[in-house]
């Protein structure tokens, strides 16, 4: 046999849940974890004195479910892991769902653990399903009685919370032991598209056979011991450490790092298998953790070369003496086998090594949230009236598990809507709004409220109405007084902000660079995405452009100047008749022509802006040898796909230009010719999220992969 194989010992089921056997060890509670023990009683908490983190019970996180303890006689199999010796499990309904609170557009790796401990009595290890928001995230099968699993991934979210949820698959119940969140660097564990699963992380060559986790690891992930006795085992010395450098984002313990493997003959190479039993292409990542923990003499070298499926990968690579190089891919590997194959060079006098390897895989969570107003609305009524029914995890989506009562209209990618509420039967008491019955018979939305007899619906309860009022959908919010106060302390809001602007339209002397540039994007897309869903009735900003978009010292962005802002009124979710006004170049046509105002109207002039920001172009020159409009400009040197002439030539190349195409992409399809090829806010603030985490930094200290072969089966966009 040659290499080293895997295979047999290294099996990486498609689960992407891992076996966990647990010694750790712990300090200070890192900033921004959020530590959840499931079925912990409730309003407790502890510390966890391995770890050194604390643990809350999950009661403020879930509504539903029953707390157990695991059976007795495995809690010994628990010492090590306080949060193993409770579980939430869900006899009741089909699908179950967490709300934890994050910071939005903060990157997170978020663990679900899963310790059965025969908690139920019955010995029947459960199977179900893992769902992060309106999305699949993986099936969970137990196994094993007395061992933990755990499944991550990672993720930044686009609204200020999250729902992890268990659903119901067979007849055994769903379960859960502990829920965490750690945030991350946006720079690390960069995607072409969507979010990452766990595959398998693993410590190369551990001598300890226990796990590495917080606090060697500020991260929290979870190293997994792995030897292989054709192994050599290189173990450094624990008086010393290797330094992880300040440019390598992905941070590995130095406890992980401190030990590697070689093959024990020289010339034989390292070979890794990753195997799909599922019969299935995945999309992987890879990333590989390489550091010299010998010293060498001078008449030593360690030299070698990567290859993927056998093709040339990535070196040669000689890893520095106690520091670490990060070795990964942009790219995905998509082939159902996956080989890994790490060869010293021709003058290379010792073996490979490697330290450590993640693998992970990417999941495209395709699924768009509820709108953020009708989620707001339903959980308004939800807490007011007290409805108990089966209103777990988002309202609409998928599809398969829609609340009861509700009927929800769905566009594609689009957030869904809610068209139609039926309350009927709720034992509901208290005042409803006659106006609401009139959104009602304006076909706004369809609403049933018959069989509540304590519920007061005719127009004589206008005299005694109390101050409990429904909020139904965004749409027939019809709180005209909020919106006004909102408007007052934006405006005042933004004019504090003036006096703190020193710089804009164009009056900063130096080029801003690319990620500056994206994240000032970001954050006036945030200030209209709130606008037109955050407002009860939604805002119209009407005149967006450059010199209404203003920077503070730290190049904050604030949207101004909301003189011609409008509301919708509650009549209607579609448009506003108006007379059209604007800032000529940045107004869109379709409003010029019709009169009708929407919210695409803003997104129109937010992509004229974008497009501004990418170029450093005016929006209309006067020019004989180009075109007069930056959108005609922009897609007349498009179609020749130079990105080169597009973006801001005083930026030298010193961009991302996978980042570039996407943000010129989702510039033009803001200022699409129809209103309904154009994204909604929501959806622009999601791409350019994405589009800033792809800005990895660039350093000696991380080794990024080539793209991978055309034979492969990725094939590159069409530009």
């Amino acid at each position: 046999m040659t290499g080293i194989r895997m295979l047999r010992h290294f099996f990486l089921t498609f689960l992407g849940i891992l076996a966990l056997e647990v010694l750790v060890h712990g300090q200070d509670q890192a900033a921004g974890f959020i530590s959840i023990d499931c079925g912990l009683p409730p309003n407790t908490s502890y510390l966890n004195p391995f770890l050194g983190l604390v643990y809350t019970s999950d009661s403020s996180y879930v509504e539903t479910g029953v707390s157990s303890s695991i059976a007795t006689e495995f809690l010994a199999d628990s010492v090590d892991q306080q949060e193993y010796r409770y579980v939430r499990s869900f006899p009741e309904g089909v699908r179950n769902c967490y709300k934890i609170e994050v910071a939005k557009g903060t990157k997170y790796l978020i663990r679900a653990t899963f310790f059965y401990g025969n908690y139920d009595g019955q010995y029947k290890l459960p199977a179900f399903d893992l769902y992060f928001g309106p999305n699949k995230w993986l099936s969970v099968q137990i196994r094993n009685v007395s061992k933990s699993v755990f499944a991550e991934i990672i993720n930044i979210p686009t609204l200020n919370y999250v729902h992890v949820c268990l659903v119901k698959t067979e007849s055994s119940t769903p379960f859960v032991s502990a829920l965490e969140l750690r945030p991350l660097r946006n720079d690390n564990y960069v995607t072409e598209s969507g979010s990452l699963v766990l595959f398998n992380r693993v410590d190369m060559g551990s001598v300890t056979n226990g796990n590495v986790r917080f606090p060697d690891d500020v991260y929290d992930r979870i190293w997994i011991p792995f030897n292989f006795n054709r192994w050599s085992v290189l173990n450094l010395n624990t008086s010393q450490t290797v330094d992880y450098g300040i440019h390598n984002a992905f941070l590995p313990p130095s406890a992980v790092m401190s030990t590697a493997a070689a093959p024990t003959n020289d010339s034989e190479p390292i070979v890794i298998d990753i195997y799909n039993p599922q019969n299935e292409s995945l999309a992987i990542y890879y990333y590989m953790y390489l550091a010299e923990i010998v010293k060498l003499e001078a008449n030593q070298s360690r030299v070698f070369n990567i290859s993927l499926n056998g093709q040339p990968w990535v070196g040669p690579i000689s890893p520095n003496y106690l520091h670490t190089t990060t070795a990964y891919s942009k790219s995905a590997a998509s082939n159902q086998t996956n080989e890994i194959s790490i060869f010293k060079v021709g003058n290379s006098t010792l073996p490979p090594l490697l330290n450590a390897l993640e693998v992970y895989y990417e999941v495209d969570l395709k699924q768009s949230p509820t709108d953020q107003g009708d989620v707001d609305a339903m959980m308004d009524i939800k807490s007011t009236y007290g409805i108990s029914r089966n209103w777990q995890g988002d309202p609409c989506a998928p599809e398969d598990y829609v609340w009861e009562g509700l009927n929800c209209s769905y566009n594609g990618t689009a957030p869904p809507r809610i068209i139609s509420l039926d309350l009927s039967g709720n034992h509901l008491t208290g005042n409803v709004p006659s106006e609401l019955y009139a959104r009602a018979h304006s076909g706004s939305l369809s609403l049933r409220v018959d069989d509540n007899p304590g519920l007061c619906i005719s127009v004589s309860c206008e005299g005694k109405r109390n101050n409990t009022v429904v909020k139904v959908v965004a749409s027939i919010a019809a709180v005209f007084v909020l919106v006004a106060v909102l408007v007052v302390v934006a405006l005042c809001i933004f004019k504090r902000g003036k006096d703190q602007v020193i710089f804009s339209n164009g009056a900063y002397p130096h080029t801003l660079d690319w990620g500056t540039r994206i994240r000032i994007a970001i954050e006036a897309a945030q200030g209209l995405e709130y606008l037109h869903n955050g407002c009860k009735p939604p805002i119209i900003h009407r005149d967006v452009k450059t010199t209404n978009i203003l920077l503070t010292e730290k190049f904050q962005a604030k949207l101004s100047d909301f003189g011609l802002s409008r509301t919708f009124p509650v009549e209607t979710d579609s448009h506003v008749s108006t007379v059209a006004a604007g800032t000529p170049g940045y107004l869109d046509p379709e409003y010029w022509g019709t009169n009708w105002l929407t919210e695409k109207s803003d997104v129109y002039s937010f992509g004229v802006v974008l497009l501004e920001i990418i170029t450093s172009r005016a929006v209309i020159v006067k020019d004989n040898e180009t075109n007069g409009h930056i959108i005609d400009w922009v897609r007349s040197v498009i179609e020749m796909g130079d990105i080169k002439s597009i973006i801001d030539p005083k930026l030298h190349g010193s961009y991302d230009v996978n980042s570039g195409w996407r943000v010129i992409e989702l510039a033009l399809s803001c200022v699409s010719t129809s209103p309904a090829d154009r994204p909604s806010m929501y959806q622009v603030v999601a791409e350019l999220n994405e589009c800033f985490a792809t800005l990895t930094r660039e350093s000696n200290d991380s080794v990024e992969l080539m793209s991978l072969p055309e034979h492969s089966g990725l094939t590159p966009l069409v530009r």
